[in-house]
């Protein structure tokens, strides 16, 4: 995770869809975060709020980093999951988390 100056916060909104939705009892969070705060360190801090249910959805358990699978957009704009660990939120950031999407 990142260094952060303490004492510097932003508020940044998570959009939540489908079982994560579910899972997190709604489908928009407000989250206080520190400056420089990236999307894995998000991710991170959402499935120690929200439980090993949320955790299971975001965080792959054998390399603790963020599901592949995940379709994450930053203020409107799609992160592939290289760029994850480099997009830093912004106070005012929104952030919108879509499950994997299946069907038959």
């Amino acid at each position: 995770m990142r260094q952060w100056n303490r004492g510097f916060t932003m508020k940044v909104t998570v959009r939540l869809f489908e079982t994560l939705k579910d899972i997190a009892g709604s489908g928009k969070i407000e989250v206080n975060l520190p400056e420089g705060t990236d999307i894995e360190s998000l991710l991170t801090k959402l499935s120690r709020d929200y439980g090993a249910d949320l955790e299971s959805f975001l965080i792959d358990e054998k390399t603790k980093k963020a599901r592949t699978y995940l379709q994450i957009i930053v203020d409107g704009k799609y992160t592939s999951f290289l760029e994850r660990k480099n997009t830093t939120l912004k106070d005012g950031s929104v952030v919108t988390i879509l499950p994997p999407i299946g069907g038959g």
